[in-house]
This record gives structure tokens, C-alpha cells and sequence, in this order.
């Protein structure tokens, strides 16, 4: 009896993974299909393809997309589901029923959020409707983190100790810390609007303080997430260099140390975005710092990750190159990232193309690739296919190559004075002024676009036919992949690879 409830349980948690999988991918496609809409636009020498406000919308709805619906539900809603309990041996989440609350919010918030954005952001009962979307969102990982967190330290296996789990594990438990305390501020927030919007005849509205209020959420919201993108991507990094070059993670209470710190660190890193604005001079300088802090631990992880190739027997498989590919862009998105971060060369470039460069390296290789990179490595462990690697490697050359095509013309135009998103006030002229560089950036979009597409098409084949299977075509050791394994040592760690026991 108790194996067919266990069975029950792991088919349920399944499912519920490959909703979240499948839904995440959904809204990233449509995140790209933006994406190629804005670059043709951009490109558009005399920008007269889209209004202004349409442009903004369709802006506001991309980096929307990518920051709540598709980073950080993809990774914990998806490959965490169905990866982190065997991973340290559960036979499943410590609260099953919480996932389905989850999964209704993440869907209706995403929904709602969409909707607002491109809907002209109407209000009910004093809060816009995006605004609430993405609290419903954040309130899904409020869920998920609640029981990640709970999960890993009550449902581990005998012997599996925090500093013996994956570093996989450590990512998505560094995420979860961050959901569990953006979740309960944005509750207070949308709270604080209900409220001045029932106090607003009594001067509310001459006070100001609703606008302030709706600015500071959503700089909290897409300030902190935007740093912590990093931290499962980088998860995601390290458990493939360890699997694919067949060496133990160095650094690995380094990398878990970082993980929690760049939480901490970027969900009070929202005001960075009011370096353009009016403040004291003090106050600016307090979060310029904070901001310029993030970038530490991330790169401290990175270098890590880097460390961990060092002798190793690397093997360019699909998994391996999208995560070399996701490792450059996020180190170069990280460096770009501290430079509008600081007080003087804030104010000029956080308004241009060179701040929406720096943000799309962060996206796309921190979320993006990452994301391909993770699915890839996991899948054969989750339907027993794989992606092809002669298909794969060039989906990758496709993807890395044009994003960076894109992303580094960006980089220029924004430093020559390109405004972000080009139908800004005073942008047409600087548009036709550098309009090579945007249709560089046109072209490098269409290109990592169809590599991207190429890359996920096996993905979407495997969740439409709902294909089950197992197999482990890496050699991997952790519990995930070993677990029905009879010759396996219940007593080895994660990463011990021993045909190279004699090069540690």
C-alpha cells in the first residue's frame, strides 16, 4: 500500500513539473516572438512600425515574461519538482498539495500580468492589474520556496547531509530564501495600495504616495530578481562542469555561501534603479554600493565554476556547450551590470540601449540558456531521450552567437547615446543616426532566436508526447540518476567520478 501511494505521489509531482515546464516554455516562446517584434522595430530607421505606447507595452511584457514567468518558475517549479526531491533521496516534496496552489497562481498571475501590460494596466481596487499579477506570481514561489526549503531540511535521506547535496540543491534553496522574503513585502505593498486608495479622499492622492509606492514594487520586484536569475543558473552550471568533465565542484561551500548571499544582497538592490533620479547623494552612494556588492558572489561563483574544468575530461556535449555558452554570457552580464550601477555613469547610461544590453545578457544567459542547458542535462533522467548533439551544438552556436551579435551592438549604441528602445523622446534621431548598429543587433536576434527555437524543439516534442523513460548517458553519481541503481555506493557523494580519483 505504501508503494502504490508512493508511486501516486511521484506520478502526481511528475505531472506537476511538466506543467510548470511546459507553461514557462510557453511564455518564454512568447518572450522571443517579442523580442524579434522590438529588434525589427529598433531597426526600423525611422521607427514608425509600432506607436510609442505599443513599443512599451510589448518592452514591459518581454522583461516581465522573462523575469517572473519563465527564470525562476522554469528552474523551481520545473526542473525542481521533478529533480530536487531525488536528488536528495525524498521520496517527494514535504507538502505535495502546496504545488497545485502554486501552479494556479504562477498561471493566473502570469495571465493577469500579461494582460495589464499590454492591456494599457487598468486598476482593481486601487492596484493595477500587472502589479497583482506579479504578486500572484511571487506568491506561487512563495509556495514552492516554503516547501523546497521545508523538504530539503526534513526529507533528506540517511546520510544525506546539506553539505553532501547537490550544488543544484544549493541554488534552488538560495532562490527559495529569496521568494520566501520577497512574497510577504509585496503582500504589504499591494495591501498599503488598497488602503490609500480608500484613504484617498482624505489626501492620499496630494500626498503622492501611490505612484511611489507602485514605483518602489516594481523596483523591488524586477531590481532583485534580476540578480538572483543568476543564482540557479549558476546552480545549473556547476552540476553540468562537475557531471561533463568528470570532476568534483570547486568551491562548493563557496558556491552555496554565494547563492544565499546573492539573494540577500540583490533583494536590497532595488533602488539601484533611482541612480538616475533625485536623491541625497548618500543615499545613492549607499546603493550603488549594495548593487556594485551583488556582483562579489556572483562572480566569486562563476569563478568556480570555472575552477571546476581545471583537469577535468571535458566533454562537448549538448548540455556542456549551452552551459560554457550561459557561463560567458552571465560573467560578461554581471562585469556590463556594475558599470550603470555606479554613481557617475549611471545617470547617462542607465537610460540607454547599454543598461537593456547588460539586462538581456542576465536574461538570456542566466535564464535562458541556462535554462536549455539544465533541461538538456536532466531530461534523459526524466523521459530517457536525449537531444541530439549534432542538433544541439549548433542550436548553440546559433543561440551564442547571435545573442552576443545583439547584445554587443547594444552595448555600443547605448554608449553612443542610443536610447533604450529607440521611440523614446529625442530616440528617432539617435536611431537613424545608429541604425547599423541596431540592425546588427536586428540581425543577431533573429539568429539566436532560431537557435534557441532549434534547441527547444526535442523539449516540446518530449512534453507533448508525454514520453517516460530513464536513462543516465552521462555517468553521473548522484542520487538522482543512481537511485535504481543496485551497484551503486548509497555512501558516495554527488561528484565522485572514479576514473579520475587520481587527478583530484
Amino acid at each position: 500500500m505504501t508503494t502504490a501511494s508512493s508511486s501516486s505521489s511521484a506520478s502526481a509531482q511528475r505531472a506537476l513539473g511538466m506543467r510548470f515546464l511546459a507553461t514557462s516554455l510557453a511564455f518564454l516562446l512568447l518572450a522571443v516572438v517579442i523580442e524579434v517584434v522590438l529588434a525589427l522595430e529598433v531597426a526600423t530607421s525611422s521607427s514608425t512600425m509600432l506607436p510609442l505606447a505599443t513599443y512599451q507595452a510589448l518592452d514591459a511584457a518581454r522583461v516581465s515574461t522573462l523575469v517572473f514567468l519563465v527564470g525562476l518558475p522554469a528552474i523551481l517549479g520545473g526542473l525542481g519538482n521533478l529533480i530536487l526531491p531525488r536528488t536528495i533521496g525524498a521520496a517527494g516534496l514535504l507538502w505535495p498539495g502546496i504545488g497545485g496552489l502554486a501552479y494556479a497562481c504562477y498561471l493566473g498571475g502570469g495571465l493577469l500580468l500579461l494582460g495589464g501590460e499590454l492591456g494599457g494596466n487598468p486598476d482593481v481596487a486601487g492596484v493595477p492589474v500587472a502589479a497583482l499579477g506579479a504578486s500572484l506570481a511571487g506568491f506561487s514561489g512563495f509556495c514552492l520556496g516554503v516547501n523546497f526549503v521545508l523538504t530539503m531540511h526534513f526529507r533528506r535521506a540517511p546520510g544525506v547531509s546539506l553539505a553532501r547535496m547537490p550544488v543544484f540543491c544549493w541554488s534552488i534553496y538560495g532562490v527559495s530564501v529569496f521568494n520566501i522574503m520577497l512574497a510577504p513585502l509585496m503582500g504589504l505593498v499591494i495591501t498599503g495600495a488598497v488602503l490609500l486608495e480608500l484613504w484617498e479622499s482624505t489626501g492620499a492622492a496630494m500626498l503622492g504616495i501611490g505612484p511611489v509606492l507602485e514605483r518602489h514594487a516594481a523596483w523591488f520586484q524586477s531590481g532583485g530578481a534580476l540578480y538572483v536569475l543568476a543564482v540557479p543558473g549558476i546552480g545549473v552550471i556547476a552540476e553540468i562542469f562537475a557531471v561533463h568533465s568528470r570532476r568534483r565542484v570547486a568551491g562548493y561551500a563557496g558556491i552555496g555561501f554565494c547563492s544565499l548571499l546573492i539573494a540577500m544582497i540583490g533583494s536590497l538592490s532595488w533602488l539601484h534603479f533611482q541612480l538616475a533620479s533625485s536623491g541625497s547623494t548618500q543615499a545613492i552612494a549607499g546603493q550603488a554600493f549594495l548593487t556594485l556588492s551583488v556582483a562579489v558572489p556572483s562572480l566569486v561563483a562563476l569563478g568556480a565554476c570555472a575552477a571546476t574544468l581545471h583537469r577535468g575530461s571535458i566533454r562537448l556535449t549538448t548540455p556542456m556547450v549551452f552551459a560554457l555558452s550561459s557561463f560567458v554570457m552571465l560573467s560578461f552580464g554581471v562585469l556590463a551590470g556594475t558599470i550603470p550601477a555606479t554613481m557617475g555613469s549611471g545617470v547617462h547610461l542607465g537610460v540607454t540601449a547599454f543598461a537593456e544590453a547588460y539586462t538581456n545578457y542576465m536574461l538570456v544567459g542566466g535564464v535562458a540558456l541556462a535554462l536549455v542547458a539544465g533541461l538538456c542535462h536532466w531530461w534523459p533522467a526524466v523521459t530517457g531521450n536525449t537531444v541530439a548533439d549534432s542538433t544541439g551544438r549548433l542550436a548553440c552556436v546559433l543561440a551564442f552567437v547571435g545573442f552576443d551579435l545583439a547584445f554587443c551592438a547594444q552595448l555600443v549604441a547605448g554608449v553612443k547615446g542610443l536610447p533604450s528602445g529607440a521611440n523614446e523622446i529625442g530616440g528617432a534621431a539617435a536611431a537613424d543616426a545608429l541604425s547599423g548598429w541596431s540592425q546588427l543587433a536586428m540581425l543577431g536576434t533573429l539568429v539566436g532566436s532560431a537557435g534557441l527555437l532549434l534547441a527547444l524543439a526535442p523539449i516540446f516534442q518530449g512534453i507533448l508526447a508525454r514520453t517516460t523513460g530513464f536513462a543516465n548517458p552521462w555517468g553521473a553519481k548522484s542520487r538522482e540518476w543512481v537511485a535504481d541503481d543496485a551497484d551503486a555506493d548509497p555512501d558516495a557523494g554527488p561528484y565522485e567520478f572514479a576514473e579520475l580519483e587520481d587527478r583530484q
